[in-house]
């Protein structure tokens, strides 16, 4: 039932495009507001601010699939597709790739950056006409953006079904679509206050107790050296546990996002050996699997480029990555029919 399922939601897909109407997130931002008030500060650890955030959405979807199939195992099969299709990639993605070449091709820089900020594009920092900076970005924000869309939610709900794609989906919507406090600003709001009048004095006494003489003397260590240090491990642990709920969270799942991604963009990587250059694509494919700490998006980066049989160095040339970015649709295209196939395979003889 799971390859139906599949099939009767990309059917939808092509149907909507990138107007599906059941990508409706503001009810996960509210709970995440409702969840992270002042009242649940009292709830430090991320874990439990994780469990509190998706997990108890997925228990009570998980609830109600299960009283569904309770009256009738039919109806798991439009619900499945529901929740398949809100699982799915939000935005655009083929007619930003293309528009953005087009800005490419004619050397708008504008446009161009208009085109990339709609990606998700980290613009800041470049410098004008900078094309090889901006077209490596936006090469790593495709590769990864076809990824998440698509293959890792049907990597999570072909292994554990449609519950799992659906903890997939808030844990990339948690991670990286919410404006969540990051630990930088966090860290910052802890040091204005600590620079204020009414601290500066007691910063001014534990600073002269954390440096002893003796230790200023002769560089040796003793039992007063080691309680400053314990008392400078002490005040980080407090500045760490002051930290809002969301933010630890939000480190957490960010975490259990890369977890979650590692198998998928590997065996996608593996798949690309089918649907693009066999020889470069296992070169690639070797080389991430055994980078178990790289990043999702460097990992893919070269997955792709692998697979378009084109190095790193290319991309510095504008007319090169707009063809490769052309090629990249078409080679996630390719990919996903592949996909479905050993699906189909696996579900008729398994």
């Amino acid at each position: 039932m799971e390859l139906f399922v599949v099939i009767i939601a990309l059917a939808f897909l092509q149907v909507w495009g990138s107007s599906n109407p059941l990508h409706r997130d503001g009810w996960f931002r509210a709970w995440v507001k409702t969840i992270s008030s002042p009242m649940t500060e009292s709830l430090r650890h991320g874990v439990i601010g994780l469990m509190l955030f998706i997990g108890i959405p997925a228990a009570i979807l998980w609830w109600v699939m299960v009283f569904l199939i309770g009256h009738s195992i039919w109806i798991l099969l439009p619900v499945s597709v529901v929740i398949l299709l809100y699982s799915f990639g939000r935005g655009e993605f083929r007619e930003i790739v293309r528009e953005y070449t087009q800005a490419c091709y004619v050397e708008d820089w504008s446009s161009a950056l208009d085109r990339a900020s709609r990606f998700d594009v980290d613009t800041r920092e470049l410098e004008d006409n900078d094309w090889a900076s901006l077209n490596r970005r936006v090469f790593e924000q495709a590769a990864y953006r076809g990824f998440e869309r698509m293959f890792g939610v049907l990597f999570w709900f072909f292994l554990l079904g449609p519950i799992a794609a659906f903890v997939y989906r808030l844990l990339v919507i948690f991670v990286h679509d919410l404006e969540l406090p990051s630990q930088v600003e966090v860290i910052s709001a802890h040091k204005k206050d600590e620079d204020s009048p009414a601290s500066s004095e007691v910063k001014a006494d534990s600073d002269t107790q954390a440096v002893p003489e003796e230790v200023i003397g002769d560089g040796s260590m003793n039992a007063e050296t080691i309680e400053a240090g314990e008392m400078h491990a002490e005040s980080i642990k407090e500045t760490d546990e002051s930290m809002p709920l969301i933010v630890q969270t939000e480190s957490i799942a960010r975490r259990v996002l890369r977890y979650a991604e590692w198998p998928a963009a590997r065996i996608l990587g593996l798949t690309f050996a089918l649907t693009g250059n066999f020889a470069t694509s296992l070169q690639a494919w070797s080389k991430g699997l055994i980078q178990t700490a790289s990043p999702t998006r460097s990992v893919l980066r070269d997955a792709c480029l692998g697979a378009l049989s084109v190095s790193e160095e290319l991309q510095a040339d504008c007319e090169i990555t707009r063809k490769e970015l052309n090629l990249l649709t078409r080679l996630y295209t390719r990919t996903l029919w592949l996909w479905l196939v050993l699906a189909a395979f696996f579900f008729l003889y398994a």
